[in-house]
Formats: structure tokens, C-alpha cells, sequence
């Protein structure tokens, strides 16, 4: 009986959106200002809009926090780049 408690407290109750899973760190990890080393063509205005609006952008999958510091993963962020822009 614990077991089957154990289940239905796993499972998402009806009607309510499945959460969103947590992507996976597939490279390097860098701030936005390892991302402005590498790519002077971009500011850290356009970076950082582009970053709040991860959810409307895609972007979300490649973007990860740790306390208040945001950490992008730098293969992800150009492949978005490539595919966005």
C-alpha cells in the first residue's frame, strides 16, 4: 500500500500542465560577459533582452541559474544565434 501512495503522489493531477523538464548542459557554461568576449558584435543590452525573454525566444532551454548568477551554455546560446538570427 505505501507503494501505490508513493505513485500517485509522482503523478500530475489531472488538468494541471506537466512541469517543464530541466534542460541539459551539453558544453561550457559562461555569464553574459564570456558571451561579449567572444562575439564583440553583440551588446550586453541585446544579450541580456534576449535572456528575459528566453520563454517567448527559446532561448530558455540553454539558460541556467545558480543563486542569482545566470549561466548560458555557450554551445547552445550560438546554435540558437545561428538558428534565430
Amino acid at each position: 500500500m505505501a507503494m501505490n501512495r508513493a505513485v500517485l503522489h509522482s503523478q500530475t493531477p489531472p488538468g494541471v500542465p506537466e512541469p517543464k523538464k530541466s534542460p541539459t548542459v551539453r558544453g561550457e557554461l559562461g555569464r553574459v560577459s564570456t558571451i561579449l568576449e567572444r562575439n564583440p558584435g553583440l551588446t550586453e543590452s541585446q544579450i541580456r533582452a534576449w535572456i528575459f525573454r528566453r520563454t517567448q525566444n527559446g532561448l530558455w532551454k540553454h539558460v541556467h541559474h545558480v543563486g542569482r548568477t545566470v549561466l548560458v551554455d555557450m554551445d547552445g546560446f550560438a546554435a540558437w544565434v545561428r538558428g534565430e538570427r
